[in-house]
């Protein structure tokens, strides 16, 4: 048979177990918040990019119809010209000392394919989200079209 129980079991208060599930709590969350704001930043930074080469694809699109509509190659050229400044226009708005995007010299032959690039400087002191992840360090679009004969 078994003596008395010399030792009396006391229910732990629910205030001293609060304490250690908190503080379990505050460095799990500082584990996964360190990773989702990493994950948020990164995302946003990628979709900064998306639509700037969005936005290139489409203007740069813009400016090969309207040069593979000249009548001959001067025109094409004068077209080209004319289009590349109002292709700038609203494009990014970049601060001071932000290059805007670049345009490949036009080379027309008399007939055949015309190919134009525009590449665009992702510097870090023009771009709206901070550099969290890895990114490229310019973007480029190309466009090729077929003019045709004079």
């Amino acid at each position: 048979m078994l003596g008395p129980i010399s030792r009396v079991m006391m229910p732990v208060s629910s205030i001293d177990q609060g304490r250690g599930e908190r503080g379990a709590a505050v460095i799990e969350f500082a584990l996964i918040a360190s990773l989702m704001v990493t994950l948020l930043f990164g995302v946003m930074t990628y979709g900064e990019i998306l639509a700037d080469y969005v936005q290139l694809r489409y203007r740069l699109g813009e400016l090969s119809r309207q040069v593979s509509v000249g009548e001959d190659a001067a025109d094409r050229q004068e077209i080209y010209n004319r289009a590349i400044a109002e292709a700038l226009q609203g494009f990014m708005q970049p601060r001071t000392g932000c290059a805007g995007p670049t345009f490949s010299p036009l080379t027309l032959p008399t007939a055949g394919q015309v190919t134009i690039t525009v590449t665009f400087s992702l510097d870090d002191s023009c771009r709206i989200m901070p550099e969290v992840l890895p990114i490229p360090d310019e973007l480029s679009v190309d466009s090729t079209f077929t003019v045709p004969a004079d």
